[in-house]
């Protein structure tokens, strides 16, 4: 897609890390990634495979607790998921990073790189 080897400074680099596999994707010491997608229209209905919709909307949700809320629209419907981090410093990170993943693939953001 493009943005593939892009790190958070916007250079490539051999050293980035993908957003879904960096030891700082995680939360209470389990990993962050995949998203748990549910159906914005109703909460029940969750995606099973979440990652070809296409990301509509970035937010830090509550940066004390060091969460992200994403949103995306796959098919007809629109889908909500929340990102948490233990790490201030990588939630920050992550939410720039993030930001430049409107409009692109759920897949193409858990690739991008970031250091």
């Amino acid at each position: 897609m493009g943005f593939a080897r892009q790190t958070l400074k916007g250079s490539t680099s051999a050293t980035g890390m993908k957003l879904r596999d960096h030891p700082f994707t995680v939360y209470k010491g389990l990993p962050s990634w995949p998203l748990i997608w549910v159906r914005a229209d109703d909460p029940s209905q969750r995606l099973s495979e979440g990652e070809n919709g296409i990301i509509t909307s970035v937010a830090i949700a509550d940066l004390a607790q060091r969460r992200i809320s994403l949103q995306m629209k796959d098919g007809d419907h629109c889908y909500l998921a929340h990102l948490y981090f233990d790490n201030y410093d990588f939630c920050l990170k992550a939410h720039q990073a993030l930001m430049n993943c409107i409009g692109k693939t759920v897949k193409g953001c858990g690739d991008l790189e970031i250091e």
